[in-house]
């Protein structure tokens, strides 16, 4: 079941992330040789990962794409949706000092990276919308 999974999501996703899905799901079939069908048995399962952990999310989303399949392909019961998403306890944002943005700044060589700085320190821009900036928009 997993191996055909696996193979189903190959041409999808990036090869670390296969390989990521491929020991958490190998390592859930140790423990249970055939899917259990119960959601109490896979909660107790994810139930030993710490929450502070972020593996538990990832774990838990690639059960739910394993249950999915499954329940697609061949018509098993999906218990995955009658449990409840894991809530990890969200670190808080950590912040450059004053001191570190400028050392930053001033070891930037290249014009067009110290731009790309300048973005993300002085104007709070997330480095994907700094990814998708273009000339027009900074000119408007």
């Amino acid at each position: 079941m997993i191996a055909k999974f696996l193979a189903s999501k190959r041409p999808y996703i990036k090869p670390v992330s296969l390989k990521s899905y491929e020991l958490n799901l190998r390592t859930f079939a140790r423990y249970y040789p055939i899917l259990p069908t119960e959601p109490d048995v896979i909660e107790q399962y994810l139930g030993r990962y710490s929450y502070e952990n972020m593996g538990i999310n990832n774990i838990d989303t690639q059960l739910r794409l394993l249950y999915n399949f499954a329940s697609e392909r061949l018509g098993l019961p999906n218990p995955m949706s009658k449990i409840k998403r894991p809530r990890g306890k969200a670190k808080p944002p950590q912040h450059l000092t004053i001191k570190q943005a400028l050392l930053l700044i001033n070891a930037i060589q290249d014009v067009r990276e110290r731009a790309l700085v300048y973005c993300l320190l002085g104007l709070g821009l997330r480095l994907s919308e700094v990814h998708r900036l273009r000339v027009v928009d900074i000119r408007e």
